[in-house]
């Protein structure tokens, strides 16, 4: 019964709220809106390589294996090849866009060849 009180609790504002209350925003004509007011549009703060890269590489190693130096990779294709080396160990199953992605964005990011 405690469970059941601590739920409707928790949902009620949402079971039993109406659906034109306080919080909706006010709904305009095509009329009664500004002529000059643009749609905002909200750009992504992360790329797909950053993400992926984030999400797969830093696991394993930090930012700090890229500008040691002695680091193992001294060139563009160099860093692609070892991007296509440990996403196949991971089993990541990368497509070659992924590979070539991740790849100039660590290029672009830590070694500006």
């Amino acid at each position: 019964m405690k469970f059941l009180r601590l739920i409707l609790l928790i949902y009620s504002p949402i079971i039993f709220a109406k659906p034109n209350s306080v919080d909706a925003p006010p709904k305009l004509s095509a009329d009664s809106a500004p002529q000059n007011q643009v749609e905002k549009q909200i750009e992504p703060q992360f790329s797909r390589a950053q993400l992926l890269y984030e999400n797969h590489c830093t696991t394993c190693h930090a930012s700090k294996v890229h500008i040691r130096n002695n680091r193992k990779a001294r060139s563009v294709d160099d860093v692609r090849r070892w991007v296509i080396h440990w996403q196949g160990e991971l089993k990541l199953k990368w497509n070659n866009q992924d590979v070539e992605d991740v790849s100039n964005f660590i290029t672009e990011r830590f070694y500006n060849f």
